[in-house]
């Protein structure tokens, strides 16, 4: 058979001369080794003792290889059978041999259970050996996921492939409940079956889980007093559902607490977002609530004050200081006289202290009128408060 080796055979001689010397491995060998790739006649010049010479001739015959075919590639239902049909030779030798019914026969009947490549070795009459082989695959459908994470009134775009046709069940939150792509937006975590059917009719089935995140809702309240330094804004987090927050303050300021305090300029308010998160970071909720219509200033401070007070300690009117709107504690003081000019209580700046009737020495003062002089961001104040004790 084509490819393989015949061992030519000289005798009745002391000296050997093969030719033609093509594919010999030794033309002078008695024993040549020939591998001819096509029919070919050698001639053989033998030497004696005596030097005397003789000829002989053989013939060596090489015969083609069969054309083993081992049939065309397939697709088959689960569980389904597939007859095989092997062509070209007169003996077959199939191999695995799982799922096969005869591995000898020509026509064996195949049921695997997944992917496979059987091949076939075919003999011809002259002892010629060839092999071919054949793929059977299981009709299957394929899923580009299986599990998918999404926060509510999200969804996402699944595609299966490997059908003709295809049902989602169930419908609720597909797109399009048969088409192989389906955007999916259940309101709940749910598994979908998606049913695929072939061209030939063989059915399959694959899953797609699909879970929803609660999402996050964002909410807050502020608050704006006038100090020393500008506007103090205070947060109330309203958020429901978070465990993460980004605030902007809409002045290129920003934090990540969960009720943070700012310090604005004074002037018109800024647009401040809320941003909270949950499931680390992957749901997303926002709160934008605009004051830009709104005029925060400290410029101008509205400071009350009284003319008289009764420390007796009845809890009503027991102390005197200026009432101011706002959070001046830290650029407020306070001083008050008799009327000689001797200062009877001092409140400096942050100490945000309330002058109760007594003097330095901690003696109550007699009723009358004492004169105070008080100072607010730098703007003095002076008038006069009267002390009763009834």
């Amino acid at each position: 058979c084509i490819g393989e080796s015949v061992v030519l055979q000289g005798s009745g001689g002391i000296s050997y001369q093969w030719s033609p010397a093509t594919d010999l491995d030794d033309p002078t060998a008695q024993l040549p080794i020939s591998t001819p790739t096509s029919g070919l006649t050698y001639t053989l010049t033998v030497t004696d003792n005596n030097g005397c010479v003789n000829t002989d001739e053989t013939t060596v015959t090489v015969n083609p290889l069969p054309m083993v075919e081992a049939g065309p590639d397939s697709m088959i239902c689960q569980n389904a059978t597939v007859v095989l049909q092997a062509s070209g030779a007169t003996s077959y030798l199939w191999s695995p041999l799982v799922g096969l019914s005869d591995p000898q026969s020509a026509t064996p009947e195949a049921s695997p259970l997944q992917e496979t490549t059987y091949f076939v070795t075919g003999t011809d009459a002259n002892g010629c050996v060839n092999i071919d082989s054949v793929s059977i695959s299981i009709f299957s459908v394929v899923a580009n996921s299986g599990n998918y994470v999404i926060c509510q009134s999200d969804s996402v775009l699944v595609t299966v492939t490997g059908g003709a046709t295809y049902t989602w069940l169930p419908t609720d939150g597909v797109s399009s409940p048969d088409a192989a792509s389906a955007y999916l937006s259940p309101e709940t975590s749910t598994t979908y079956t998606v049913s695929v059917t072939s061209n030939a009719g063989c059915l399959a089935e694959t899953e797609v889980n699909v879970e929803v995140l609660t999402v996050p809702v964002a909410g807050f309240s502020a608050s704006f007093d006038a100090t020393c330094d500008g506007i103090f804004a205070s947060f109330e987090n309203l958020s429901d559902n978070a465990d993460a927050y980004f605030w902007s303050f809409g002045d290129g300021a920003n934090a990540s607490d969960y009720e943070p305090t700012h310090i604005y300029g004074a002037g018109p308010g800024n647009v401040i977002t809320l941003i909270a998160y949950n499931n680390d970071s992957l749901c997303v909720d926002s709160a934008v609530v605009d004051y830009s219509g709104q005029w925060f200033g400290n410029d101008t401070i509205n400071i009350r004050y009284s003319n008289v007070f009764t420390p007796n300690y009845d809890g009503i009117n027991d102390c005197f200081k200026p009432e101011i709107d706002g959070r001046f504690s830290d650029c407020y003081e306070l001083k008050v006289f008799n009327r000689w000019g001797e200062l009877l209580f001092e409140s400096v700046a942050g100490q945000n202290h309330c002058w109760d009737g007594r003097t330095k020495g901690g003696i109550l003062v007699p009723e009358g009128t004492y004169y105070y002089i008080s100072v607010v961001r730098g703007m003095d104040h002076a008038g006069y408060v009267t002390v009763i004790y009834q």
